[in-house]
């Protein structure tokens, strides 16, 4: 079984620089003690620095923690569902096309202007990495406006 810093290291492989920072700030910890958790000094994660850092990587707590059960949480108020079976791509291509529907304008653009920037970067993405390329997005599109 992998241990927390196994797990750590398999979410964060293809997330952006800066990104030990930015799970110290969201968990209320000092990078020292995110160094911990990847280099396996830390052996268990609980409570709320778990929650949060679960959050930050868009997977269950559960999973973090043991490495047990499902790895990415069921999303709630929609119709896809993270499963164990490769999807048809006419079946991701209809509920892309659902879900964005229900997207507003502002939040069309993001979403375009995001796969054209994986596109562009011609390599596989991991969820982490577009939860991570998002949060960045939106970062950056409000600094520019500030």
């Amino acid at each position: 079984m992998m241990s927390l810093s196994d797990r750590f290291k398999s979410i964060s492989a293809e997330m952006p620089r800066g990104w030990q920072s930015k799970l110290a700030k969201k968990c209320g910890v000092k990078p020292p003690s995110v160094n911990d958790w990847l280099s396996g000094k830390t052996k268990n994660l609980e409570g709320t620095h778990l929650n949060k850092a679960a959050d930050f990587f868009g997977v269950s707590p559960e999973w973090l923690a043991t490495g047990t059960g499902p790895k990415f949480p069921n999303p709630k108020n929609t119709s896809v569902r993270h499963s164990s079976r490769e999807l048809d791509p006419a079946e991701l291509v209809d509920a892309f096309e659902a879900l964005f529907k229900k997207l507003n304008d502002s939040e069309k653009e993001d979403v375009i202007s995001l796969f054209v920037v994986f596109a562009k970067s011609l390599r596989p993405i991991t969820k982490s990495a577009l939860i991570a390329a998002i949060s960045q997005e939106r970062t950056d599109e409000i600094l520019k406006k500030a």
